[in-house]
């Protein structure tokens, strides 16, 4: 699989959001398709800076990692939903928001960790100063 390809399943997405994402209002096509592109753009962004910007290289973490990074998609999407959506302190939207935003961002600091396709794991040096 390539990331051009890489799609959150509708059942990633809706487990847990039925009440704000309902079956009847939302198609599974739909649903996978709900704030898509900006969540990959700015997934790609976080994940480019991991890998370096090499498209075969992308390509292949994707192969590799399809699973994980379908999860970190459908938590970006949702994130994007949620905070598009929200009402304000103490709100269901507002915890979801901050929730799928925790949930991307411990999936983000994975990406150093991801293998790609090939076996080879993706090196990341840590600079302090």
């Amino acid at each position: 699989m390539t990331w051009s390809g890489l799609t959150a399943t509708a059942e990633q997405l809706r487990a847990g959001n039925e009440d704000m994402l309902p079956a009847g209002q939302y198609s599974d096509a739909a649903l996978q398709e709900l704030y898509r592109a900006p969540a990959k753009a700015e997934m790609l962004l976080d994940l480019q800076s991991v890998v370096g910007t090499d498209t075969a290289v992308v390509d292949e973490i994707t192969d590799g990692n399809q699973s994980y990074l379908r999860a970190a998609l459908s938590h970006k999407q949702l994130a994007i939903y949620y905070r598009l959506q929200d009402a304000g302190d103490g709100t269901v939207t507002r915890r979801r928001m901050e929730y799928y935003e925790r949930l991307y961002r411990a999936d983000a600091i994975g990406f150093g960790r991801l293998v790609r396709a090939s076996g080879a794991a993706v090196s990341t040096t840590i600079i302090r100063r």
